[in-house]
């Protein structure tokens, strides 16, 4: 919940200036997840970008992890659907967003959801490495 009113601001102000600024439509469900629909990946990146930036500068805490493995790593994380990110975020408060092919941004409102939420990412990340090598 925090996450939307950061996002959109008061009277959809910042959801209002991100889409005129990058030329995206920033859709945000009742579950939270923000889908970013713009004419080219460069401006759905810097749609991103600046959303990120927006929940940085709150007092949210936030990390980045690098996900070896490659697409089919970062797939297995994510779940149908994004089942798997959807549960790990419900059970730790955390917010889970794919910044990037290799990375993905692990934003809380307390250092100690933080701490649960790349803690649960890291067990999930290693038992997907396991399943692999299996």
């Amino acid at each position: 919940e925090a996450f939307k009113r950061i996002i959109i601001g008061q009277k959809g102000a910042n959801i209002a200036r991100i889409e005129k600024e990058t030329q995206c439509s920033i859709n945000i469900d009742g579950e939270g997840t923000v889908r970013i629909t713009g004419a080219t990946e460069e401006l759905r990146q810097a749609a991103r970008e600046v959303i990120l930036q927006k929940i940085e500068q709150t007092s949210m805490f936030s990390e980045e992890l690098e996900i070896n493995g490659g697409s089919a790593v970062k797939s297995r994380l994510i779940g149908r659907k994004g089942a798997n990110v959807k549960k790990i975020e419900t059970e730790t408060g955390c917010k889970i967003n794919m910044a990037a092919d290799t990375k993905l941004r692990i934003t809380a409102e307390n250092p100690e959801d933080l701490e649960k939420g790349i803690e649960r990412v890291r067990f999930e990340l290693a038992a997907i490495f396991k399943n692999v090598g299996a």
